[in-house]
């Protein structure tokens, strides 16, 4: 009995166009196993899956903003961390402004990676000469710095009671604030692409060696922020707005390598 369903004749054209759908599932699939939820993780709640549980922030300090757990967007899961920077919310304009929220970790060996995603909805900077701009900063609390570090870095560092890398994610293409403990790294300057989740991996354990010329070892703690922030705002006039988020954060272990 002849089949009610023609046959299907494999020719070249259709095998070529089905290899071409196979490799680009594929492609999808390598690339989003590549995300931060497949490596260890020292953050606890990274993806803020219980709300605020597990950050902080100086929300008590005037140039500390709000910070809220969004139900939408996410970048996974069902929520994300959210930072409504406005300046026409203050009834005190100030020059600097930080929206963000951070952990602090105990672990050693110093980790080895920060990783994560942030998403930008809107982006307006009326100010003339001052920054808008989205940050990560490692900063190492406690003890003395390593004796390679104070070999390398300026006296006055002996008397701080941290040191720290600022990295520079969007929007400032050169240091918005300077101080004597703080190296910069400056990923972009431009201003952040909007509406959709941009991935960011960052090799802090790489870069503390590089910028101060050791591995951080003997410390107390070692705080973790993620920031969205202004400075140098002067005019009280103009207005600096956007809503930014973060999702999916991570803190990567350093594993020593194995003969």
């Amino acid at each position: 009995m002849r089949s009610p369903y023609p046959e299907a004749t494999l020719t070249p054209q259709l095998v070529g166009f089905l290899l071409m759908i196979l490799a680009a599932s594929c492609t999808t699939c390598e690339r989003e196993s590549q995300g931060p939820r497949d490596e260890p993780n020292l953050l606890r709640n990274p993806g803020f899956e219980e709300g605020r549980e597990r950050w902080s922030a100086d929300e008590k300090s005037p140039l500390w903003g709000e910070f809220q757990v969004a139900e939408s967007p996410t970048r996974s899961g069902s929520r994300s961390v959210h930072f409504a920077v406005d300046s026409s919310a203050d009834a005190t304009p100030r020059p600097s402004k930080v929206f963000g929220v951070f952990q602090d970790l105990t672990v050693h060996p110093f980790p080895e990676r920060v990783t994560g995603y942030y998403r930008v909805e809107d982006w307006q900077n009326e100010t003339e000469g001052g920054a808008l701009y989205l940050q990560v900063v490692v900063v190492v609390f406690g003890g003395p710095p390593t004796q390679g570090i104070i070999g390398t870095a300026k006296s006055s560092l002996s008397r701080q009671s941290n040191y720290q890398i600022r990295y520079y994610l969007a929007g400032a293409p050169e240091v918005a604030v300077t101080i004597s403990n703080a190296k910069i790294e400056i990923r972009s300057g431009d201003p952040p692409p909007l509406k959709e989740w941009v991935r960011f991996d960052l090799p802090v354990r790489r870069d503390f060696e590089r910028l101060w010329g050791a591995v951080p070892e003997d410390y107390e703690k070692v705080r973790f922020l993620f920031e969205a922030r202004w400075d140098k705002k002067r005019d009280r006039g103009s207005v600096v707005k956007s809503n930014v988020y973060y999702d999916d954060l991570s803190v990567v272990p350093h594993v020593a390598a194995t003969d």
